[in-house]
């Protein structure tokens, strides 16, 4: 082996390293990248789970709203038949020309 080939060998060697270096410095990088994106991915799925839960109890909440309002609605037919009832025996009737 010559001089020019020792040369070019330890070129070449030291553009390798430089490479696996580099590659290396990629892969923490990579690695790093992944930690937060992990972390966001369960930041998100935390977020998303109090939006549920949000909605599971608005909607059970729109649920008894409705039952209420059905309440209060046949409380109501019931009142103003009862009144009318009440104003016809008392002699209230309809009003007469």
């Amino acid at each position: 082996m010559n001089d020019l080939d020792a040369v070019e060998a330890s070129i070449e060697r030291k553009a390798l390293a430089a490479a696996i270096e580099e590659l290396r410095r990629e892969q923490v990088d990579i690695r790093d990248e992944l930690k937060k994106n992990g972390e966001l991915t369960k930041k998100n799925n935390e977020m998303t789970q109090e939006m549920f839960d949000i909605f599971s109890a608005a909607k059970g909440a729109f649920k008894l709203l409705g039952w209420i309002g059905s309440a209060i609605k046949w409380t109501g037919i019931i009142a103003a038949a009862a009144t009318a009832v009440w104003v016809f025996v008392k002699g209230g009737g309809p009003p007469s020309k």
